[in-house]
Protein backbone atom coordinates (compact mmCIF):
# COMPACT_ATOMS: atom_id res chain seq x y z
CA UNK A 1 0.00 0.00 0.00
CA UNK A 2 1.34 3.91 -1.04
CA UNK A 3 0.30 6.54 0.87
CA UNK A 4 -0.99 9.58 -1.42
CA UNK A 5 0.67 12.16 1.11
CA UNK A 6 3.51 9.78 0.45
CA UNK A 7 4.24 9.98 -3.18
CA UNK A 8 3.32 13.82 -3.11
CA UNK A 9 6.29 14.22 -0.32
CA UNK A 10 8.54 12.29 -2.15
CA UNK A 11 7.55 13.98 -5.61
CA UNK A 12 8.62 16.72 -4.02
CA UNK A 13 12.06 15.56 -2.36
CA UNK A 14 13.36 14.11 -5.83
CA UNK A 15 12.28 17.31 -7.31
CA UNK A 16 14.05 19.69 -4.92
CA UNK A 17 17.25 17.33 -4.64
CA UNK A 18 16.96 17.58 -9.05
CA UNK A 19 17.93 21.27 -8.95
CA UNK A 20 22.00 19.64 -8.01
CA UNK A 21 21.54 16.84 -10.41
CA UNK A 22 23.91 16.14 -13.46
CA UNK A 23 21.69 14.28 -15.48
CA UNK A 24 18.62 15.61 -17.96
CA UNK A 25 16.67 17.72 -15.65
CA UNK A 26 16.34 21.35 -17.36
CA UNK A 27 12.52 21.32 -17.03
CA UNK A 28 11.90 21.02 -13.34
CA UNK A 29 15.66 22.41 -11.98
CA UNK A 30 14.58 26.02 -13.99
CA UNK A 31 11.38 25.83 -12.68
CA UNK A 32 12.95 25.33 -9.10
CA UNK A 33 16.25 27.24 -9.61
CA UNK A 34 15.04 30.43 -7.76
CA UNK A 35 14.76 28.39 -4.80
CA UNK A 36 18.34 26.62 -5.20
CA UNK A 37 20.78 29.05 -6.11
CA UNK A 38 23.78 28.83 -3.67
CA UNK A 39 24.23 30.28 -1.09
CA UNK A 40 26.98 33.35 -1.27
CA UNK A 41 25.92 34.69 3.06
CA UNK A 42 28.84 34.22 5.27
CA UNK A 43 29.22 31.55 7.96
CA UNK A 44 28.88 33.70 11.80
CA UNK A 45 32.08 32.46 12.99
CA UNK A 46 34.40 29.74 11.72
CA UNK A 47 33.36 25.99 13.19
CA UNK A 48 36.69 24.99 15.86
CA UNK A 49 39.53 22.84 14.10
CA UNK A 50 38.36 18.78 14.74
CA UNK A 51 34.85 20.14 16.00
CA UNK A 52 31.37 18.99 14.51
CA UNK A 53 31.22 22.09 13.38
CA UNK A 54 34.25 21.86 11.10
CA UNK A 55 33.24 17.63 10.12
CA UNK A 56 29.50 19.31 9.19
CA UNK A 57 31.51 22.39 6.90
CA UNK A 58 33.70 20.29 5.06
CA UNK A 59 31.28 17.43 4.29
CA UNK A 60 28.63 20.61 2.92
CA UNK A 61 32.34 22.00 0.90
CA UNK A 62 32.19 18.37 -0.74
CA UNK A 63 28.93 18.16 -1.10
CA UNK A 64 29.17 21.20 -3.30
CA UNK A 65 32.28 20.56 -5.05
CA UNK A 66 30.74 16.99 -6.25
CA UNK A 67 28.05 18.95 -7.50
CA UNK A 68 28.97 21.32 -9.28
CA UNK A 69 31.74 18.36 -10.99
CA UNK A 70 28.06 17.11 -12.04
CA UNK A 71 26.77 20.04 -13.91
CA UNK A 72 29.56 20.48 -15.74
CA UNK A 73 30.52 17.13 -16.44
CA UNK A 74 26.91 16.82 -18.19
CA UNK A 75 27.38 19.71 -20.65
CA UNK A 76 30.78 17.96 -21.65
CA UNK A 77 29.07 14.22 -22.36
CA UNK A 78 26.54 15.97 -23.87
CA UNK A 79 28.26 18.46 -26.31
CA UNK A 80 31.87 17.49 -26.89
CA UNK A 81 32.47 15.97 -29.66
CA UNK A 82 35.74 13.75 -28.79
CA UNK A 83 33.50 12.71 -26.27
CA UNK A 84 30.77 12.24 -28.03
CA UNK A 85 33.01 10.21 -30.81
CA UNK A 86 31.19 12.79 -33.33
CA UNK A 87 27.48 11.15 -32.46
CA UNK A 88 24.94 14.02 -31.25
CA UNK A 89 22.53 13.33 -28.91
CA UNK A 90 18.74 13.23 -30.08
CA UNK A 91 16.72 16.31 -28.27
CA UNK A 92 13.43 18.38 -28.76
CA UNK A 93 10.07 16.94 -29.85
CA UNK A 94 10.14 12.94 -30.60
CA UNK A 95 14.46 13.99 -30.89
CA UNK A 96 14.14 15.02 -34.40
CA UNK A 97 16.57 17.44 -33.47
CA UNK A 98 20.23 16.81 -32.24
CA UNK A 99 22.04 18.52 -29.80
CA UNK A 100 25.08 20.73 -31.06
CA UNK A 101 28.32 19.17 -30.78
CA UNK A 102 31.80 21.38 -30.66
CA UNK A 103 35.27 20.76 -29.97
CA UNK A 104 35.95 21.63 -26.54
CA UNK A 105 39.49 22.87 -24.59
CA UNK A 106 40.96 19.46 -23.31
CA UNK A 107 37.54 17.59 -22.34
CA UNK A 108 39.65 15.31 -20.19
CA UNK A 109 39.87 17.39 -17.85
CA UNK A 110 35.93 16.59 -16.52
CA UNK A 111 35.33 13.41 -18.42
CA UNK A 112 37.77 10.88 -17.37
CA UNK A 113 37.00 7.39 -19.00
CA UNK A 114 38.59 8.07 -22.40
CA UNK A 115 42.23 8.41 -20.61
CA UNK A 116 44.99 6.21 -21.31
CA UNK A 117 45.05 4.55 -17.86
CA UNK A 118 43.82 0.78 -17.45
CA UNK A 119 40.45 0.66 -16.45
CA UNK A 120 39.72 -0.66 -12.92
CA UNK A 121 36.42 -2.63 -12.51
CA UNK A 122 36.43 -0.68 -9.66
CA UNK A 123 35.58 2.67 -10.24
CA UNK A 124 34.57 4.24 -13.04
CA UNK A 125 36.96 7.44 -13.30
CA UNK A 126 40.23 6.72 -14.84
CA UNK A 127 41.79 9.03 -12.79
CA UNK A 128 41.07 11.99 -10.12
CA UNK A 129 39.42 15.24 -11.14
CA UNK A 130 40.61 18.11 -9.19
CA UNK A 131 39.97 21.81 -8.30
CA UNK A 132 42.24 23.17 -10.50
CA UNK A 133 41.99 21.39 -13.15
CA UNK A 134 38.04 22.46 -13.31
CA UNK A 135 39.05 25.71 -13.51
CA UNK A 136 41.77 25.53 -15.97
CA UNK A 137 38.76 23.64 -17.92
CA UNK A 138 35.87 26.60 -17.12
CA UNK A 139 38.40 29.64 -17.94
CA UNK A 140 39.09 27.97 -21.45
CA UNK A 141 35.76 26.99 -22.53
CA UNK A 142 33.41 29.96 -21.40
CA UNK A 143 31.89 30.48 -25.11
CA UNK A 144 30.56 27.40 -24.34
CA UNK A 145 28.89 27.77 -20.91
CA UNK A 146 26.70 29.89 -19.38
CA UNK A 147 25.54 30.27 -15.88
CA UNK A 148 23.17 32.81 -13.89
CA UNK A 149 25.42 35.76 -11.90
CA UNK A 150 23.90 33.87 -8.73
CA UNK A 151 24.97 30.62 -9.96
CA UNK A 152 22.96 27.89 -10.94
CA UNK A 153 23.53 24.65 -12.99
CA UNK A 154 26.13 25.35 -15.69
CA UNK A 155 24.71 25.11 -19.25
CA UNK A 156 25.81 24.55 -22.84
CA UNK A 157 25.65 27.84 -25.14
CA UNK A 158 28.04 28.74 -28.56
CA UNK A 159 29.78 32.17 -28.65
CA UNK A 160 31.87 33.25 -31.64
CA UNK A 161 33.95 35.02 -28.75
CA UNK A 162 37.44 33.72 -27.29
CA UNK A 163 36.97 32.82 -23.53
CA UNK A 164 39.51 34.79 -22.72
CA UNK A 165 37.10 38.03 -23.70
CA UNK A 166 34.38 36.50 -21.33
CA UNK A 167 33.34 37.12 -18.20
CA UNK A 168 34.18 34.73 -15.34
CA UNK A 169 31.53 32.32 -14.64
CA UNK A 170 30.02 32.12 -11.01
CA UNK A 171 31.07 28.70 -10.82
CA UNK A 172 34.93 29.35 -11.15
CA UNK A 173 34.43 31.66 -7.94
CA UNK A 174 32.91 28.92 -5.84
CA UNK A 175 35.40 25.85 -7.46
CA UNK A 176 38.12 28.26 -6.75
CA UNK A 177 36.63 28.12 -3.01
CA UNK A 178 35.61 24.38 -2.48
CA UNK A 179 39.15 23.40 -4.40
CA UNK A 180 40.98 24.84 -1.12
CA UNK A 181 39.50 21.79 0.98
CA UNK A 182 42.04 19.91 -0.64
CA UNK A 183 40.36 17.02 -2.26
CA UNK A 184 40.15 15.32 -5.43
CA UNK A 185 36.76 13.39 -7.09
CA UNK A 186 38.40 10.06 -7.31
CA UNK A 187 34.96 8.18 -8.63
CA UNK A 188 32.01 9.47 -9.98
CA UNK A 189 28.76 7.44 -11.31
CA UNK A 190 25.94 9.39 -13.16
CA UNK A 191 24.45 6.82 -15.63
CA UNK A 192 20.98 6.52 -15.75
CA UNK A 193 18.27 4.02 -16.87
CA UNK A 194 14.82 4.46 -17.50
CA UNK A 195 13.91 3.11 -14.27
CA UNK A 196 16.71 4.58 -11.61
CA UNK A 197 19.13 8.01 -11.62
CA UNK A 198 21.73 6.88 -8.92
CA UNK A 199 24.10 9.45 -8.51
CA UNK A 200 27.24 9.17 -6.16
CA UNK A 201 30.60 10.43 -5.52
CA UNK A 202 33.76 9.29 -3.83
CA UNK A 203 36.43 12.12 -2.59
CA UNK A 204 39.96 11.81 -0.79
CA UNK A 205 41.14 14.74 1.28
CA UNK A 206 44.60 13.66 1.96
CA UNK A 207 45.31 16.69 4.55
CA UNK A 208 41.91 15.67 6.61
CA UNK A 209 42.77 11.75 5.77
CA UNK A 210 39.23 11.65 4.72
CA UNK A 211 37.38 9.70 2.10
CA UNK A 212 33.73 10.73 1.86
CA UNK A 213 30.81 9.25 -0.34
CA UNK A 214 28.32 11.18 -1.18
CA UNK A 215 25.18 10.35 -2.27
CA UNK A 216 22.56 12.32 -4.55
CA UNK A 217 18.91 12.00 -5.50
CA UNK A 218 16.86 10.76 -8.10
CA UNK A 219 15.23 12.38 -11.25
CA UNK A 220 12.06 11.10 -13.45
CA UNK A 221 8.31 10.54 -13.11
CA UNK A 222 9.51 6.61 -12.43
CA UNK A 223 11.71 7.71 -9.60
CA UNK A 224 9.41 9.83 -8.16
CA UNK A 225 7.00 6.49 -8.00
CA UNK A 226 9.61 4.17 -6.74
CA UNK A 227 11.05 6.76 -4.00
CA UNK A 228 7.54 6.41 -2.98
CA UNK A 229 7.37 3.09 -2.30
CA UNK A 230 7.72 2.84 1.28
CA UNK A 231 6.92 -0.95 1.51
CA UNK A 232 8.69 -2.82 3.97
CA UNK A 233 11.26 -5.12 2.95
CA UNK A 234 13.49 -7.50 4.69
CA UNK A 235 15.31 -9.25 1.64
CA UNK A 236 18.72 -7.89 2.49
CA UNK A 237 19.33 -8.09 6.23
CA UNK A 238 16.88 -11.82 6.65
CA UNK A 239 20.86 -12.94 7.61
CA UNK A 240 20.66 -10.38 10.83
CA UNK A 241 17.58 -13.20 12.17
CA UNK A 242 15.66 -9.86 13.32
CA UNK A 243 12.72 -8.41 12.02
CA UNK A 244 14.57 -5.67 9.70
CA UNK A 245 12.89 -3.99 7.22
CA UNK A 246 13.64 -1.48 5.20
CA UNK A 247 12.00 1.45 2.49
CA UNK A 248 11.85 -0.80 -0.94
CA UNK A 249 12.59 2.01 -3.49
CA UNK A 250 15.95 2.97 -1.38
CA UNK A 251 16.63 -0.43 -0.88
CA UNK A 252 16.10 -0.82 -4.42
CA UNK A 253 18.40 1.75 -5.80
CA UNK A 254 21.30 0.42 -3.15
CA UNK A 255 21.31 -2.81 -3.81
CA UNK A 256 20.37 -3.29 -7.51
CA UNK A 257 21.99 -5.58 -9.50
CA UNK A 258 24.47 -4.34 -11.72
CA UNK A 259 24.32 -4.57 -15.53
CA UNK A 260 25.85 -7.66 -16.83
CA UNK A 261 28.01 -8.00 -13.26
CA UNK A 262 26.58 -10.22 -10.31
CA UNK A 263 27.34 -8.13 -8.16
CA UNK A 264 25.38 -4.72 -6.71
CA UNK A 265 25.54 -1.23 -6.34
CA UNK A 266 26.48 -1.62 -3.14
CA UNK A 267 29.29 -4.03 -4.09
CA UNK A 268 30.60 -1.87 -6.32
CA UNK A 269 31.41 1.09 -4.25
CA UNK A 270 32.89 -0.83 -1.05
CA UNK A 271 35.10 -2.30 -3.88
CA UNK A 272 36.07 1.60 -5.08
CA UNK A 273 36.94 2.26 -1.38
CA UNK A 274 38.87 -0.48 -0.76
CA UNK A 275 40.76 0.16 -3.94
CA UNK A 276 41.09 3.99 -3.15
CA UNK A 277 42.54 3.05 0.42
CA UNK A 278 44.63 0.07 -0.87
CA UNK A 279 46.27 3.63 -3.48
CA UNK A 280 47.28 5.29 -0.25
CA UNK A 281 50.86 4.58 0.29
CA UNK A 282 51.12 2.23 3.45
CA UNK A 283 53.13 4.95 5.58
CA UNK A 284 50.16 6.93 5.35
CA UNK A 285 46.98 4.79 5.53
CA UNK A 286 47.17 5.48 9.37
CA UNK A 287 43.81 7.30 10.71
CA UNK A 288 41.81 7.46 7.20
CA UNK A 289 38.28 7.47 7.55
CA UNK A 290 35.43 6.89 5.44
CA UNK A 291 32.18 9.75 5.97
CA UNK A 292 29.14 8.76 4.15
CA UNK A 293 26.99 12.11 3.13
CA UNK A 294 23.70 13.26 0.92
CA UNK A 295 20.92 15.59 1.23
CA UNK A 296 17.19 14.08 0.98
CA UNK A 297 16.83 10.78 -1.19
CA UNK A 298 20.99 10.76 -0.94
CA UNK A 299 20.43 11.17 2.62
CA UNK A 300 18.28 8.54 3.16
CA UNK A 301 20.89 6.56 0.82
CA UNK A 302 23.78 7.50 3.05
CA UNK A 303 21.83 6.32 5.98
CA UNK A 304 21.42 3.02 4.67
CA UNK A 305 24.58 2.57 3.00
CA UNK A 306 26.81 3.39 6.48
CA UNK A 307 24.51 1.08 8.34
CA UNK A 308 25.33 -1.55 5.59
CA UNK A 309 28.75 -0.62 5.49
CA UNK A 310 29.14 -1.02 9.29
CA UNK A 311 27.95 -4.71 9.69
CA UNK A 312 30.85 -5.93 7.82
CA UNK A 313 33.30 -8.56 9.10
CA UNK A 314 35.99 -8.38 6.77
CA UNK A 315 37.74 -4.89 8.93
CA UNK A 316 41.17 -6.66 8.61
CA UNK A 317 41.33 -6.53 4.69
CA UNK A 318 40.42 -2.67 5.43
CA UNK A 319 40.17 -1.18 8.51
CA UNK A 320 38.23 1.82 6.61
CA UNK A 321 35.39 -0.27 7.55
CA UNK A 322 35.77 -0.60 11.43
CA UNK A 323 33.97 2.87 11.85
CA UNK A 324 31.65 4.75 9.72
CA UNK A 325 30.55 7.75 10.20
CA UNK A 326 27.60 9.92 8.18
CA UNK A 327 26.76 13.12 8.12
CA UNK A 328 23.17 13.42 6.03
CA UNK A 329 21.01 16.73 5.44
CA UNK A 330 17.30 16.53 5.01
CA UNK A 331 17.00 12.56 5.25
CA UNK A 332 14.08 10.75 5.00
CA UNK A 333 13.02 7.78 7.40
CA UNK A 334 14.72 4.38 6.39
CA UNK A 335 13.53 1.41 8.37
CA UNK A 336 11.12 0.28 11.03
CA UNK A 337 11.97 -0.33 14.65
CA UNK A 338 14.00 -3.94 14.12
CA UNK A 339 16.33 -1.60 11.63
CA UNK A 340 16.38 1.06 14.25
CA UNK A 341 17.62 -1.06 17.26
CA UNK A 342 20.12 -2.73 15.33
CA UNK A 343 21.15 0.95 14.25
CA UNK A 344 21.95 1.57 17.90
CA UNK A 345 23.70 -1.41 18.80
CA UNK A 346 26.46 -0.38 15.60
CA UNK A 347 26.49 2.97 17.38
CA UNK A 348 26.92 1.37 21.29
CA UNK A 349 30.03 -0.61 19.58
CA UNK A 350 31.16 2.40 17.96
CA UNK A 351 31.14 1.04 14.57
CA UNK A 352 28.62 3.80 13.20
CA UNK A 353 27.54 6.88 14.55
CA UNK A 354 25.20 9.31 12.12
CA UNK A 355 24.48 12.75 12.28
CA UNK A 356 21.11 13.83 10.99
CA UNK A 357 20.76 17.51 10.51
CA UNK A 358 16.99 18.63 10.01
CA UNK A 359 15.43 21.84 9.39
CA UNK A 360 12.09 22.95 10.90
CA UNK A 361 9.55 23.43 7.99
CA UNK A 362 10.96 20.56 5.96
CA UNK A 363 8.64 18.09 5.46
CA UNK A 364 10.96 15.39 3.44
CA UNK A 365 12.75 14.03 7.04
CA UNK A 366 8.79 13.30 8.59
CA UNK A 367 6.87 9.92 7.82
CA UNK A 368 4.45 10.62 5.87
CA UNK A 369 3.69 6.26 5.29
CA UNK A 370 1.41 4.02 6.92
CA UNK A 371 4.07 1.95 7.77
CA UNK A 372 6.21 2.29 11.35
CA UNK A 373 9.42 3.46 9.80
CA UNK A 374 11.52 5.79 12.36
CA UNK A 375 14.79 8.44 11.82
CA UNK A 376 17.90 7.42 13.41
CA UNK A 377 21.12 8.85 14.61
CA UNK A 378 21.50 12.56 16.50
CA UNK A 379 19.33 14.76 15.11
CA UNK A 380 20.41 18.70 14.98
CA UNK A 381 17.14 20.25 14.02
CA UNK A 382 17.70 23.61 12.71
CA UNK A 383 16.25 26.75 13.20
CA UNK A 384 15.70 30.23 11.52
CA UNK A 385 16.34 32.34 14.84
CA UNK A 386 16.85 29.97 17.62
CA UNK A 387 19.50 27.37 18.73
CA UNK A 388 19.25 24.52 17.12
CA UNK A 389 17.50 21.30 19.27
CA UNK A 390 19.83 17.91 19.66
CA UNK A 391 18.66 14.68 20.29
CA UNK A 392 18.92 10.97 19.51
CA UNK A 393 16.20 9.93 16.51
CA UNK A 394 14.32 13.01 17.46
CA UNK A 395 11.42 11.62 15.27
CA UNK A 396 8.81 14.74 14.27
CA UNK A 397 5.51 14.57 12.69
CA UNK A 398 4.47 15.52 9.36
CA UNK A 399 1.37 17.52 10.69
CA UNK A 400 4.45 19.50 12.95
CA UNK A 401 6.21 20.51 9.74
CA UNK A 402 4.18 21.70 7.54
CA UNK A 403 4.06 25.11 6.40
CA UNK A 404 4.08 27.19 2.93
CA UNK A 405 8.06 27.06 2.40
CA UNK A 406 8.28 23.73 2.31
CA UNK A 407 10.60 24.08 -0.90
CA UNK A 408 12.81 26.60 0.22
CA UNK A 409 13.46 24.97 3.65
CA UNK A 410 14.36 21.49 2.09
CA UNK A 411 17.26 23.76 0.21
CA UNK A 412 20.80 23.52 0.69
CA UNK A 413 21.00 27.28 1.05
CA UNK A 414 18.72 27.45 3.89
CA UNK A 415 19.89 24.38 5.81
CA UNK A 416 23.70 25.98 5.52
CA UNK A 417 22.62 29.26 6.74
CA UNK A 418 20.35 27.98 9.13
CA UNK A 419 23.21 25.92 10.91
CA UNK A 420 26.35 28.38 10.67
CA UNK A 421 24.20 31.70 10.52
CA UNK A 422 22.58 31.39 14.45
CA UNK A 423 25.14 32.59 16.53
CA UNK A 424 23.80 30.26 19.34
CA UNK A 425 24.44 27.33 17.14
CA UNK A 426 27.83 27.79 17.85
CA UNK A 427 28.33 26.25 21.85
CA UNK A 428 27.40 23.04 20.00
CA UNK A 429 28.98 23.23 16.35
CA UNK A 430 32.49 23.91 18.30
CA UNK A 431 32.31 20.85 20.32
CA UNK A 432 33.88 17.74 19.49
CA UNK A 433 31.99 15.12 17.20
CA UNK A 434 32.27 11.86 20.19
CA UNK A 435 31.34 14.95 22.94
CA UNK A 436 27.76 15.55 21.02
CA UNK A 437 27.55 12.20 20.17
CA UNK A 438 28.07 10.59 23.64
CA UNK A 439 25.80 13.71 25.22
CA UNK A 440 22.98 12.47 23.56
CA UNK A 441 23.07 8.72 23.16
CA UNK A 442 19.94 6.87 25.38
Amino acid sequence: MKSHYAILLLALQSSVTESFAPVNTHVLSKTLKPYFKPSVSAICAEPKPGSIGSLIDSTLKISEFVYTYGTIRRVVNDHDRLIRDGKPLPEGFLGLRKKKLVDMYRPELVVTQRGAQDDDPNKYMNYAVTGPALIEFLRNNRQFLKQDEEGGDVEFQELNEKSENLPELYTERKIDTLSKFDGEIVDYFDQTTNKYGFVYGITINRTMKRITVTFRGTVGGTDFLADANFNPNREHFEHLGRDVKVHSGFSGYLFQKLKDESRTRYDRIVAALKDIYHDIPESDRNGYKVVVSGHSLGGALANLFSFTLALREDEESCPLFHYVQAVTFAGPVVGNSGYNDVFEELERKKKLNMIRVSNQGDLVPTNPSPYEYLQNGVNMHVFEDKKMEVAHDNQKSLLSQVNLKALTNHGFPTYKSRIFEVDSNMEILDQSFDEVYQAHMP
